[in-house]
């Protein structure tokens, strides 16, 4: 997340499938298989841990829209705790033109 210039991790307290939809919305991928990962997954981040105890509903459409038990600061959460997701992409094609670069846009 980036805070006033400053990028910083996500705690993993209160992270689930809610918060993952937000975030995969977000960054432009669909909603489905939108699976939150915990326990540093990915590699411990560093820096500053701004945001801990984010606890969406899931239709928000940015992170920072989501109810937070703390606001923006860190809540003792350490960068073994950092959260992290995996979102599944968009699938788009065209159907029923005359041909294959035209027609009907439709989203799976």
């Amino acid at each position: 997340v980036n805070i006033n210039g400053v990028w910083s991790t996500v705690c993993e307290s209160y992270f689930g499938v809610e918060e993952a939809k937000v975030i995969c919305r977000q960054l432009g991928f669909n909603g489905t298989i939108n699976m939150p990962v915990t326990h540093t997954f990915y590699g411990e981040g560093s820096g500053p841990i701004f945001l801990s105890h984010v606890d969406c509903v899931g239709t928000e459409s940015h992170l920072m829209l989501c109810p937070m038990t703390y606001g923006i600061q860190q809540q003792s959460c350490a960068h073994t705790q950092d959260a992290g997701g995996m979102c599944q992409p968009f699938d788009i094609r065209l159907r029923d033109g005359n041909n294959p670069n035209e027609g009907r846009v439709e989203i799976f």
